[in-house]
């Protein structure tokens, strides 16, 4: 076969050509996974929105299914799609021709999976999934196990006192997150009194607070607890500082996480956020047992239960960090 050469100036790293090297790949991709869906025979579908930075909204759009190779279930993310109506009907016609255009037969559609928050998404009558199993009747809707056990925390934590302690710590995040504070922001490990004072915080690293999801605000709340001290220390070193809006914002922080309801109910969230961490992550698993996330249930219900708190709960036998003077 005859062979061209290309000029010797090209580097073929173009815009365009990039774009069509991505395309190129996607397009090789995709056809593996819909082979490897259509094998299965029997698959579920799973699709959220998101907007990308142009704010541009778009869905994307999963699939769950038994691998007829090794016999492993996957989640396999497929593409992003446009969207410009956010009704139950527009979505679902975003899924099912979606899944036409890649090439995959909808009759061996058996499942669907959406946010439960979304009433576009899961309404009964006018939700994607009641629109989905019309064209589909097989195709049965199921919450999203992790995002059900999110939902019902929030719901039962609504709280004041616990949504300010939540917005002191995204506070703390946003204040050591900036250039004059970088250095503090690893938890001063820079700083030789630190190390000296509290050795075992020096790894720790300030968490930002997830906006969407409660169970995965365990590890902001959990190292916050463990370095408040650290914490209150450069508060209070920054507080004398000769930079007012840095003084300034030092000082409004100290003055919340020195207050006996910030501090009581940090403590409270770690302890419950620690307990339900295992079962939190199980939920989030692509392959998880049925029987032992019912067991990581149940004993997180013993855990949270007065009598039983202090004695079996995972952080009961860690001695209680050290709080700032108030």
């Amino acid at each position: 076969m005859e062979t061209q050469e290309s000029a010797r100036n090209a580097s073929y790293i173009s815009p365009g050509i990039q774009n069509e090297i991505i395309t190129a790949c996607n397009d090789i991709i995709l056809e593996k996974l819909v082979s490897r869906i259509n094998d299965a025979r029997c698959f579920s579908v799973l699709a959220d929105e998101t907007t990308d930075i142009p704010t541009k909204q778009q869905m994307t759009i999963f699939e769950r299914y038994v691998d007829g190779k090794d016999g492993t279930l996957r989640e396999d993310f497929l593409q992003f799609e446009p969207v410009t109506k956010a009704t139950g009907v527009a979505l679902s016609e975003v899924i099912l021709n979606g899944l036409k255009k890649y090439g995959i037969n909808t009759e061996y559609l058996r499942g669907q999976g959406y946010d439960v928050a979304s009433s576009a998404m899961s309404g009964i009558f006018e939700g994607v999934q009641a629109h989905v199993q019309e064209a589909c009747p097989l195709a049965y809707y199921v919450h999203c196990a992790s995002h059900v056990f999110n939902s019902a925390v929030c719901d039962a934590c609504d709280v004041p006192a616990v949504r300010n302690c939540l917005g002191t710590a995204k506070a703390i995040y946003a204040f050591f997150n900036t250039t004059k504070k970088n250095k503090y922001t690893t938890v001063f490990a820079t700083n030789a009194v630190f190390t000296k004072m509290f050795p075992e915080s020096i790894s720790k690293r300030l968490q930002q607070v997830c906006a969407t999801r409660w169970v995965q605000k365990h590890e902001t709340v959990i190292t916050l607890e463990e370095i408040i001290v650290p914490v209150s220390t450069a508060l209070e070193e920054i507080d004398q500082w000769k930079d007012k809006d840095a003084a300034s914002g030092a000082h409004s922080l100290l003055c919340a996480i020195q207050n006996s309801t910030f501090l009581v109910t940090l403590s409270i969230l770690a302890r419950i956020m620690a307990s339900s961490l295992v079962l939190s992550r199980a939920l989030k698993k692509v392959q998880f047992d049925l029987v032992t996330v019912i067991q990581y249930a149940d004993q997180l219900i013993s855990d949270l239960t007065v009598e039983t708190v202090r004695k079996s709960s995972p952080r009961s036998t860690r001695k209680p960090a050290n709080l700032p003077p108030t």
